[in-house]
């Protein structure tokens, strides 16, 4: 019993370290926060391009393409927030293009997930069979929770980060998973437990979970600027937790307390 009330005390102490953390890598890339603005416009414009040269398939690969780039971008800019560095002109277009094969495999894998999802719902219209396909991708988004890190950070590619997100989460579930709840109900409220979110959520990205905060003020802005301090504390959490035990936290705590 004693372990377990040290143990959550070390942990409300980990918190309270990547919280602070969480500002100082804020402050130092603070206006990536409205990237994803640039990002939709980028697609629009050159969407509205392809539609017009190149419609159908290879329009559609194209646009996969960019996406995938411009989330690998986005990933420059988070890793350096999650590192407290400022982010170096000089290193954005080679960090861009390395971390682009990495995201790029596990979006190809997600998009198969997805079919494969699709192929079993067809004609699924009863009741049962939709709650069976909300509780699947309500698995799908615990397990592989941690893509976003396991790629920028890892620099996982293909099955590997899936199965790198599944030992994470496997070992860290109550720890990763308990102030990313309580961010989104401090932000949400009850509401956020309402079968219409649960939905939203079941539908979601794994590499997109900041995207819950879009809609969430009312303020695009301000939404991105959350979504942007909420993936920085994901990423610092992932550092701490990957180098750290319970056990190891028990002990450090004891010896300093």
């Amino acid at each position: 019993m004693d372990n377990i009330i040290i143990l959550i005390k070390s942990t409300l102490v980990l918190y309270w370290e990547v919280l602070q953390d969480t500002g100082k890598g804020f402050l130092k890339n603070w206006w990536c926060g409205v990237l994803p603005i640039f990002y939709v416009l980028v697609v629009w414009g050159v969407g509205s391009l392809v539609v017009l040269i190149l419609p159908g398939i290879i329009g559609g690969l194209i646009l996969g393409l960019l996406w995938a780039l411009l989330i690998a971008n986005y990933f420059v800019f988070l890793a350096a927030s999650v590192e407290k560095e400022k982010i170096l002109f000089s290193e954005i277009i080679p960090e861009t293009l390395a971390l682009f094969s990495p995201v790029l495999s596990v979006l190809f894998i997600l998009y198969v997930i997805s079919l494969v999802q699709s192929l079993f719902l067809v004609g699924a219209e009863n009741s049962f069979n939709n709650f069976l396909a909300l509780a699947v991708s309500l698995i799908l988004v615990m397990l592989f929770n941690a893509l976003p890190e396991i790629v920028y950070q890892q620099r996982g590619i293909g099955f590997y980060s899936f199965d790198k997100s599944f030992q994470f989460i496997k070992e860290n579930f109550v720890e990763w998973f308990a102030p990313q709840i309580f961010i989104f109900f401090l932000v949400y409220g009850k509401s956020f437990f309402s079968a219409m979110n649960l939905i939203e959520l079941a539908q979601i990205n794994p590499l997109f979970s900041g995207k819950l905060f879009i809609g969430s003020s009312g303020w695009i802005v301000l939404d991105l600027f959350l979504m942007h301090c909420f993936m920085i504390f994901r990423g610092i959490l992932f550092k701490q937790l990957l180098t750290s035990s319970r056990r190891k936290r028990i002990y450090n705590y004891r010896t300093n307390h």
